[in-house]
């Protein structure tokens, strides 16, 4: 189902119209002040912030915050942290409902408690355990065991506690492109002509599932409405796949989405601990997306990207992943160009300019037209000890693009387009500063973050 949207002059969207209907504003920094929600069930929301992006209220909450940018009060509830900045314990002050948040030493998330009252004994208890690449593929909720199989980054079976595939996930190309997923129980075989089963996804423009299809019955078995920070307000009908707000895993136990390196509370709009990478993701260590869920995603919970920026990424990773890795590769002169299309969200990514045997360059005018598709960004490498300025060929292709980022051997040099609205270009470096997530790929192609193929 088609979603329309409606964009300002810096390209925020104001609008949406289709399955979901809704009008966005936004303060002087870029922030979601106030959401109207016509269709599919009418609601608002408002917020407001203090100068570090800390959300101070909204219609139901306030909210009061500590230097270190620790979310330590708020009209229903009390915060603790530890040395490290993670959140320990959740306390509700009316019905003294207690949380509580346990972690190793790499600040992941192992254990969660719930008590009923303050002095209840524990009535839920949750762990979690992860692979080297951080990937998290055990969980427990009162001894009963669900295991996680994983192709690269993506989710692909869910599993019981005798390994028997209880759901696979269909993905698409991209972190998080999931498309549906297949119910063992229903159907032995998923190659059933019937589509037994089988189950598609109907997701908006930052990838969250409002619609559930039931391939076999061809029809919507569940209707979902979110707010824009991923509460769900209201669900019409019911589905099996666990995955919501931006294509992540919701854990039900504990009301956290799972976001690969980090834990995500849609009830107060932010992550749980701080972020891995520090202040590459931004001064606010446990902001999410900068407040704009609407225009932003966060693939592995370490900083927010656009759509054109979560492309980027990918080529940054298949640059990485072919040239220096492992370390004794060495980058060489070479181009990715990434393409989206003009009416519907889809990409391209193609390899050009190669430097040829002779040293002459191949000519990249032939690559950058595609039919139906504009051209959104350019990663390109130079070889180490090469200069950092740009040619003039170089720039002249860079000329028309949002965002160009060169890479001198391992060293990434961010260009940004001047003809791009200050505006804009201000958006984009402030909530993103593209060149720490470049670091921060390298950073998980080296094994620090996420896995390699």
């Amino acid at each position: 189902m088609e979603l329309n949207l409606t964009r300002d002059t810096s390209g925020l969207i104001t609008s949406l119209t289709g399955g979901k209907q809704l009008t966005v504003n936004y303060n002087q920094d870029l922030e979601i002040t106030n959401v109207n929600h016509t269709i599919p069930q009418p609601f608002s929301e408002s917020y407001t912030y203090d100068s570090r992006g800390n959300r101070l209220t909204s219609l139901t909450n306030s909210y009061t915050y500590n230097d270190l940018n620790q979310l330590t009060d708020s009209t229903t509830q009390t915060y603790t942290y530890d040395a490290d900045g993670n959140l320990m314990q959740e306390k509700n002050k009316l019905s003294t409902e207690i949380k509580k948040y346990f972690y190793n030493s790499e600040n992941r998330l192992i254990k969660y408690e719930h008590y009923a009252t303050d002095v209840s004994p524990v009535d839920k208890i949750a762990t979690y355990k992860y692979d080297i690449y951080g990937r998290r593929i055990w969980k427990t909720v009162n001894g009963t065991a669900t295991n996680f199989l994983w192709d690269s980054d993506n989710l692909a079976v869910e599993m019981n506690g005798n390994y028997q595939a209880v759901r696979r996930y269909v993905t698409g190309v991209g972190k998080d492109d999931f498309e549906g997923y297949f119910e063992c129980s229903e159907a032995w075989n998923p190659f059933n002509t019937d589509k037994t089963g089988w189950y598609s996804y109907v997701k908006d423009q930052v990838g969250t599932v409002y619609k559930v299809v039931s391939l076999e019955r061809k029809q919507v078995i569940d209707n979902r409405t979110y707010d824009t920070f991923g509460n769900l307000v209201n669900q019409s009908g019911s589905s099996q796949g666990n995955l919501g707000f931006q294509s992540k895993y919701y854990d039900v136990e504990s009301g956290l989405y799972y976001f690969y390196h980090r834990y995500y509370s849609p009830a107060n709009g932010r992550f749980i601990n701080e972020d891995p990478i520090g202040f590459n993701g931004g001064i606010n260590m446990f902001a999410f997306v900068g407040n704009d869920p609407v225009n932003f995603i966060d693939i592995y919970g370490l900083d927010s990207l656009t759509d054109n920026q979560k492309v980027l990424h990918a080529m940054c990773c298949i640059w990485y992943h072919t040239y220096m890795d492992p370390p004794e590769k060495k980058a060489k002169e070479l181009s990715f160009m990434a393409y989206e299309h003009k009416t519907e969200k889809d990409y391209i990514l193609t390899a050009c300019g190669q430097k040829e045997k002779s040293g002459r360059r191949k000519n990249v005018s032939t690559f950058t037209r595609k039919p139906g598709f504009n051209i959104i960004a350019w990663f390109h490498t130079h070889p180490p000890g090469a200069s950092n300025d740009a040619s003039a060929e170089d720039q002249n292709i860079s000329t028309s693009l949002d965002i160009t980022v060169y890479t001198i051997g391992d060293k990434f040099v961010t260009k940004w387009n001047k003809n791009l609205k200050k505006s804009r270009n201000e958006r984009v470096m402030r909530t993103t500063a593209l060149k720490g997530l470049c670091l921060s790929t390298k950073a998980e192609w080296e094994g620090k973050c996420c896995s390699k193929k």
